[in-house]
């Protein structure tokens, strides 16, 4: 069920792998651009606090290089695999509170060792804003030894938005809603910091608990990006139905988020990506040419302002990209319930 679609070559950084993506990282042909340590990863600082003693920062529990994982945590079955880390059940030996557990192996991939760094510090700076933790997944205990790195995360049992999305093939306007407002609260706060995500998808939103709830939080921050006003990246990152046609083209900045949610937003409506094709030129292709169709019948029974609102996050030029606040001020969103009462409606 998962999709082995080559990665594309950035150049300079020669051959590029293709990950293993089942269970957790399942996805329909989505592998990342660039698993090459982000492009960038000699610039990429590791994270201070790793290499010292063991302190809690930010809520963020940083153990000595060398303390076992082992010794303070059970760990259970195995969540899913990614390209370069192996999500496990984890429960806390004394307080028996069950974690999820992001095992990055040292020795198979120094790339991912620099995305996990990466994850650590954009982690740490969100969660100095209280405004942001119902948005994001929870990073408690970071552990690091010789062989690995291992992330303690907040578990979320509902699982990713993309499974079930798998299994409702379509999702109402009014569940579209109380999704997406969610998503652009989170990228918010995400682009308060300076942080572009640069790798929004189905995949890394998370539901608090499973369904009927529909409470979401963001998960994987190993693409992300601090980039301050003006500043701009050409790095090739992020999944490929989902990658912005600037992030092609270069450069870019944090409005290529602004793109993966109007990509999110059809697919939560029609349960089909808005770029397709054969294999992945073709869907290259289309996202440079940043066409919308919404001929497909699924449309027939979706409101025009909804059409509206991808077709101004799917705006070729950045610059027309409403921004996050913008959006949740769009007349599809604003005019609508509020997530309670219509969660509460819900079940």
């Amino acid at each position: 069920e998962s999709c082995q679609t080559p990665h594309v070559t950035c150049s300079g950084h020669g051959q590029l792998r293709t990950p293993r993506r089942r269970g957790w990282q399942r996805n329909m042909g989505n592998a990342p651009l660039c698993s090459c340590a982000v492009c960038d990863a000699s610039q990429i600082a590791p994270c201070p606090a790793i290499a010292s003693g063991c302190f809690i920062a930010d809520s963020v529990v940083v153990h000595p290089n060398g303390v076992q994982i082992e010794g303070l945590y059970t760990l259970g079955k195995t969540l899913g695999e990614g390209g370069y880390s192996v999500v496990r059940a984890c429960a806390h030996r004394q307080t028996r509170a069950l974690r999820a557990c992001k095992i990055t192996s040292k020795t198979e991939a120094g790339s991912g060792l620099a995305c996990a760094r990466k994850e650590v510090d954009i982690l740490r700076l969100l969660q100095r804003d209280h405004s942001g933790r119902r948005s994001f997944v929870r990073l408690y205990e970071v552990f690091e030894d010789q062989h690995s790195m291992h992330l303690v995360l907040e578990l979320c049992t509902g699982g990713e938005l993309f499974l079930l999305q798998i299994k409702r093939g379509v999702f109402t306007e009014a569940e579209a809603r109380i999704l997406l407002r969610q998503m652009l609260r989170a990228l918010l706060v995400l682009h308060s910091h300076y942080v572009a995500h640069r790798d929004l998808k189905l995949e890394n939103w998370l539901l608090v608990k499973p369904e009927p709830s529909l409470d979401l939080k963001l998960c994987d921050f190993g693409f992300s990006i601090v980039l301050r006003p003006r500043e701009v990246s050409k790095e090739r990152v992020g999944s490929i139905y989902y990658v912005a046609p600037d992030v092609l083209l270069g450069p870019y900045d944090y409005r290529v988020d602004l793109w993966s949610m109007g990509v999110i937003l059809f697919m939560l409506l029609s349960g089909k990506p808005p770029f397709n094709g054969a294999g992945e030129d073709e869907i290259l292709v289309a996202v440079k040419a940043a066409s919308v169709s919404f001929e497909s019948p699924t449309w027939s029974c979706v409101s025009p302002l909804a059409n509206t609102l991808i077709l101004q996050l799917l705006s070729r030029d950045p610059r027309q990209r409403p921004s996050a606040e913008a959006a949740l001020s769009h007349a599809w969103l604003s005019g609508s319930k509020s997530l309670t009462a219509v969660s509460h409606e819900l079940g």
